[in-house]
């Protein structure tokens, strides 16, 4: 009896384009290899290439690897939470990558619970070339990850912890969150909370450097501008906050700018309904503030909703503003004031920082720090159009060195960006195209 064939486990191979086309199977191996393809004949190397494709051929990667070959594969290790800023983030990067011929691969910390090692094997066994650290702010964590694996394997971090041994890519976060205080301050509020993701219950590690570097920017501009800090015991100790606060002095009615980093509740279960049990706590206390600046949009647009609800008038009663510039912010009922990032900017220069570093091994410079620019984006949620326009006039913000500007926006600037021409611009465009 003839023994069952045996199910094959992958696709053609070379030698099977060989024999279908009546080759040596070096030819079609030479046809198949961009470097060597021009030691055939075109008509040749041509037909070779016409049948692979056709057959739907696809070089065996452990072979190549075997070969000793470039993978030209960059592994992105990234904290993703539920932001719709980090998945763009991630979308540009293998754009770049991609234009570079390089594929990405991306594992999630969390995928993992944070094990350094686990991590390091699913990186290596995809036989990476190089490594884009991802929105891991934990200095602990990235020094976790970066400490396992080998030190021959280039890494660079992108909005992230900043580490010994590698570049990094990131925005002036400290000097994005001093002149974003110091718009709402010329707007003329005099008490403004800063409102942070929170932390976990029963934990008291220390914040990642992004929300350290918002913070310390926010309570800069209200010093300087003559203000006082508030912040409860453990946020002054987390954050290292000096000379603060720990609840407003009796009979004081100055300049008060509060640092609020909460405790993660039972029912808080994303940055939406952080924002939103903030405002709802503030109402219910009767307290009243002139300017809530949200680590991010997702907790501005949360408080934005509770307002809503509650009779809350923004900007009128309340001034918020975000951060990321997503577009729920951007299409929201108020649309929102937030920072805008450069995403794909961001996603270049950390391409070409790890790539340069891959092809330049033996290149031994220090790790440098790339601060990219960025735009602060003034909208409605803030202020009318009038007063920006009045702000404006003043010269506010005034010329910085930090790569950061202002683009000031209405919201008929938003609706002609979006409406189709009328017929009678439409026919004037017609009648200037005629000979």
């Amino acid at each position: 009896m003839t023994p069952p064939k045996k199910e094959r486990t992958h696709g053609i191979t070379q030698k099977d384009i060989a024999d279908a086309l009546g080759l040596a199977q070096s030819t079609v191996a030479t046809a198949l290899n961009p470097k060597t393809e021009h030691k055939l004949l075109f008509k040749t190397a041509e037909q070779i290439k016409s049948y692979a494709s056709k057959m739907g051929y696809r070089p065996l990667r452990v072979a190549q690897i075997m070969r000793g070959e470039k993978t030209r594969v960059i592994g992105v290790v990234m904290r993703m939470g539920m932001y719709s800023s980090n998945h763009e983030l991630v979308r540009q990067l293998a754009n770049c990558l991609n234009r570079e011929c390089y594929r990405l691969v991306m594992v999630d910390t969390q995928w993992f619970d944070g094990d350094p090692e686990m991590i390091k094997n699913y990186l290596m066994d995809q036989v990476v070339e190089g490594v884009i650290l991802c929105n891991v702010n934990s200095l602990e964590d990235a020094e976790a990850i970066v400490n396992v694996l080998p030190e021959s394997l280039p890494v660079v971090s992108l909005n992230s912890a900043q580490l010994a041994r590698t570049p990094i890519v990131r925005l002036n976060t400290h000097e994005l969150y001093y002149q974003l205080t110091r718009y709402h301050l010329a707007l003329g509020s005099q008490r403004l909370v800063y409102l942070s993701i929170y932390r976990d219950p029963g934990t008291l590690s220390r914040p990642g450097w992004s929300t350290k570097e918002r913070i310390t920017g926010f309570i800069q501009a209200v010093r300087d501008a003559g203000g006082i800090i508030v912040a409860d015991g453990h946020s002054q100790e987390l954050l290292e906050i000096h000379g603060c606060h720990a609840k407003i002095p009796k009979g004081y009615h100055g300049m008060i700018g509060e640092v609020v980093y909460p405790v993660k509740k039972e029912n808080i279960n994303n940055a939406f309904e952080n924002g939103y049990d903030y405002v709802a706590r503030l109402h219910r206390k009767g307290e009243r503030y002139e300017s809530l600046i949200c680590t991010n949009d997702d907790v501005a647009l949360g408080a934005m909703a509770a307002c809503a609800d509650l009779g809350i008038a923004v900007p009128g009663d309340l001034r918020i503003s975000g951060y990321d510039d997503t577009a729920s912010g951007r299409f929201a009922m108020v649309p929102l004031t937030t920072v805008r990032r450069p995403l794909v900017g961001m996603a270049e220069k950390a391409v070409e920082v790890l790539l340069h570093r891959i092809q330049n091994p033996d290149e031994s410079a220090l790790p440098a720090l790339h601060l990219l620019p960025a735009d602060i984006l003034p909208r409605a949620s803030t202020a009318s159009f009038e007063e920006h326009e009045e702000l404006h006039k003043t010269g506010f913000p005034g010329s910085n060195d930090h790569g950061i500007s202002f683009e000031f926006q209405s919201d008929e600037d938003r609706m002609r960006r979006f409406q189709p021409p009328t017929s009678a611009a439409c026919m004037q465009s017609s009648l200037s195209s005629t000979p």
